[in-house]
């Protein structure tokens, strides 16, 4: 068998292998949110599977390993969970556990059991299903509401993302654990590329469903999106960590109740004790201790 190989496969298998490389470097990144890394470097490992499976599909390798296929499908449905919570985490606005939370993952079990049976299938009928010689069980809506399934989830919960980011308010900067506007940039850029992902994938759905074939250049949209997001991450690791991974900012204070005459007053004392006493020269002074003198 020969590998059919483009300009735009070597780009998406490019972006592929960096985004394993950021992967493993993002999840032991101590800087920031430790959480929000592992969450992010469990998106580029998503991200990087879902490009490495359409590299597959369009090289023709699955002809060669055929038990392969579909195997990536159900972590499709993992992309929208995981970038509300990494949001949420970022914004040091982490989310509290409950049993119910587990229905985020539903979509994913779905998948799982509906893919089930055709996992278990010889190579050969398998490879009959992905070119289009058999058709899958279940009827043409059937399928349909199941691949709709997931730009619909992931425009919803990018919806909600969206809301969460813009609800942030300015003053959380003056509060412990705020991140500054620039990281609030990137995050809008990040979730509003998620969304496009899913109304490009909730259109290419439609289309699918009415004509009964795809538009081969539609298909370019969403490895694009993913492909910058792998590359942009990469960048703004390398030029601009500070905005990839924010430091907690620290609390401004509201004032100490004395007025400037004051202070300036204590300022005072305070240099005419420290040179004549020179407090600073005992290693177990305490503020408490320097405020009685």
């Amino acid at each position: 068998m020969t590998i059919q190989l483009n300009v735009w496969s070597v780009f998406y298998a490019c972006a592929a292998v960096q985004g394993y490389f950021l992967a493993v470097i993002l999840f032991s990144v101590a800087k920031g949110s430790r959480t929000a890394n592992r969450l992010l470097a469990l998106l580029m490992l998503l991200f990087s599977i879902y490009l490495s499976d359409i590299f597959m599909s369009k090289a023709g390798l699955f002809y060669e390993w055929p038990h392969l296929l579909y195997y990536g499908v159900p972590l499709w449905y993992l992309f929208a969970p995981l970038s509300y919570l990494y949001v949420r985490y970022l914004l040091a606005k982490p989310v509290r556990w409950c049993w119910w939370h587990m229905l985020h993952l539903l979509p994913f079990f779905l998948i799982i059991y509906k893919l089930f049976p055709f996992y278990s299938l010889p190579a050969e009928i398998k490879i009959q299903f992905w070119t289009g010689v058999l058709k899958p069980p279940g009827g043409t809506m059937y399928n349909f509401l199941f691949n709709l399934m997931n730009p619909v989830q992931l425009f919803l919960y990018s919806g909600v993302t969206l809301k969460t980011i813009w609800e942030y308010p300015a003053r959380q900067e003056n509060t412990a654990g705020g991140v500054a506007p620039a990281h609030l940039h990137w995050l809008k850029i990040f979730v509003g590329l998620i969304a496009l992902f899913a109304i490009s994938d909730f259109v290419m759905c439609i289309y699918y469903f009415v004509y009964g074939k795809m538009v081969t250049e539609w298909t370019q949209i969403p490895l694009a999106i993913f492909s910058l997001i792998l590359y942009g991450v990469a960048y703004l690791g390398i030029i601009r960590p500070e905005v990839l991974f924010p430091e907690k900012l620290l609390p401004k204070r509201n004032g100490s109740g004395i007025n400037g005459a004051q202070a300036k007053q204590y300022a005072a004392q305070l240099v005419q004790l420290m040179a004549s006493e020179k407090p600073f020269l005992d290693p177990d002074l305490k503020y408490s201790d320097l405020a009685m003198k």
